[in-house]
C-alpha cells in the first residue's frame, strides 16, 4: 500500500508589534512556505502593521489582533482563542518577546514552541544581565528563521539559507499615493528618515540632513524631499522643515504604513538612520543609505548593492545605547553630508 503524504499543515504566525521586527520575520515565513508550499499560513497582527503582512505574498490571510501584546486582557484573549480553535491550526509561532502573545494560542490548545536565546537589540533589554547581554547584536531574522528546528529538527528549512526580507505592493497603490501627495509623474522623490526607535544615539543631526537636502537640490533641482516616520517623531520633521526653509517637507505621522511603503517603492532613494524605515527600504528593494551610530550594521547585513552603509567604527561603537554616554555623538556628527551624498549617488547609480 503506497504511503500517503501527510495533510498540509495550518500555521499561525503571531506577529511582533514592532515594525522592524515584523519585517525581519518575513524570511521565516518565506522558509515555511518553501518547506510546505501546499500548507496554509495565516498571520495574527496588530491593526497598525497589517499592511506590512499583506505585502508578504507567502501569507494566505492576515487577522487583526483585538488587543496589543503589552496588555493581559484575558477576556479578549479568550474570545480570540475560540476563533483560533475554530480555524484548527496545527502550530503557532509566537514571535513577540512578550509572553502574553502566546496566551491565545495556548488557550486554543495550539502547539506553540518557544525559542530560547532570543538576540537582544539594545543594552538593557535583558534586565538579568548587568553587563553585555548574551547574543546582543546577533541577527534577529536568522533567529526567527531557526525557530522551526525546535519541532522539525533536521527536516526544518536550513536557517543558513535565510533570504533577505522581501515585500511587494498592491497594484495601483503607488499611483494613488502620488495623486494624494500631488507628486508629478516623473518628479524625483527623496525620503529622509530622521527618527529612530532606538533613541538619540542613532539619530544623524538635523543640520546634516539640511546640508544633504541642499546637495540633493543642487544635483537634482526638480527633486522633492520629504521626511517620513512615526507620528511621535513628527516634531523632528517640523524642525527639519523649519531650518531647511521648506526644502524638506514634513510627512511624518501624516501618512499610514501602506502609503509609506508606496512612497518608498517609488522614491529615487532613502536616507535613514537605523530604524524600521531602513528595513522597509531594503525589503522593498529601493536604493538607500543607512546611517549607523550606536547600532551595529553587521547584525542584519544586506547582500544587495542598493544599500550603502556609513558607519565610522568609532572606538566606542557600537555601544547600542539609546543616548551617547560621552555626550559628543561623534559616531554620527562626524558623518559629513558630502560623504552621504557620495553614497547616495552610488546607490542611485546601482539601481
Amino acid at each position: 500500500m503506497p504511503l500517503q503524504a501527510p495533510p498540509p499543515r495550518r500555521t499561525l504566525i503571531v506577529a511582533p508589534s514592532d515594525l522592524d521586527e515584523a519585517i525581519l520575520a518575513q524570511p521565516l515565513i518565506a522558509l515555511l512556505r518553501r518547506y510546505e508550499p501546499r500548507g496554509r499560513i495565516d498571520c495574527l497582527a496588530p491593526p497598525e502593521i497589517t499592511a506590512l503582512f499583506r505585502a508578504m505574498g507567502e501569507i494566505d490571510e492576515v487577522l487583526e489582533a483585538p488587543v496589543g501584546h503589552e496588555r493581559l486582557a484575558l477576556l479578549h484573549r479568550a474570545r480570540l482563542a475560540r476563533e483560533l480553535r475554530r480555524r484548527r491550526y496545527d502550530i503557532a509561532w509566537a514571535l513577540p518577546a512578550a509572553r502574553t502573545a502566546a496566551i491565545a494560542p495556548w488557550l486554543a490548545r495550539i502547539p506553540t514552541p518557544v525559542g530560547s536565546g532570543r538576540p537582544a537589540r539594545r543594552q538593557g533589554e535583558n534586565p538579568l544581565d548587568d553587563g553585555r547581554p548574551d547574543g546582543l547584536g546577533r541577527s534577529l531574522s536568522r533567529w526567527f528563521a531557526s525557530l522551526p528546528f525546535s519541532t522539525l529538527g533536521s527536516l526544518a528549512p536550513d536557517p543558513a539559507l535565510t533570504p533577505a526580507p522581501i515585500l511587494s505592493q498592491p497594484p495601483g497603490l503607488a499611483a494613488a499615493t502620488r495623486r494624494q501627495l500631488a507628486l508629478a509623474p516623473d518628479q524625483p522623490l527623496f525620503l529622509f528618515g530622521p527618527g529612530s526607535e532606538y533613541g538619540p544615539g542613532s539619530q544623524w543631526p538635523a543640520r546634516h540632513f539640511v546640508g544633504l537636502a541642499n546637495l540633493i537640490r543642487d544635483h537634482w533641482p526638480e527633486a522633492r524631499i520629504a521626511a517620513v516616520g512615526r507620528h511621535l517623531e513628527r516634531p523632528a520633521g517640523t524642525h527639519l522643515q523649519l531650518i531647511s526653509g521648506g526644502r524638506i517637507e514634513n510627512w511624518m505621522g501624516t501618512i499610514d504604513l501602506a502609503d509609506t511603503m508606496a512612497l518608498i517603492g517609488m522614491a529615487e532613494a532613502i536616507v535613514t538612520n537605523e530604524s524600521s524605515l531602513l528595513h522597509l527600504a531594503g525589503a522593498l528593494r529601493r536604493p538607500h543609505v543607512a546611517l549607523f551610530g550606536a547600532g551595529d550594521p553587521r547584525s542584519e547585513p544586506a547582500d544587495d548593492g542598493r544599500r550603502r552603509v556609513l558607519w565610522l567604527r568609532q572606538p566606542c561603537s557600537p555601544c547600542l545605547d539609546s543616548e551617547c554616554r560621552f555626550g559628543h555623538l561623534d559616531c554620527l556628527v562626524r558623518i559629513h553630508p558630502l560623504a552621504v551624498m557620495g553614497a547616495l549617488r552610488q546607490a542611485v547609480a546601482f539601481a
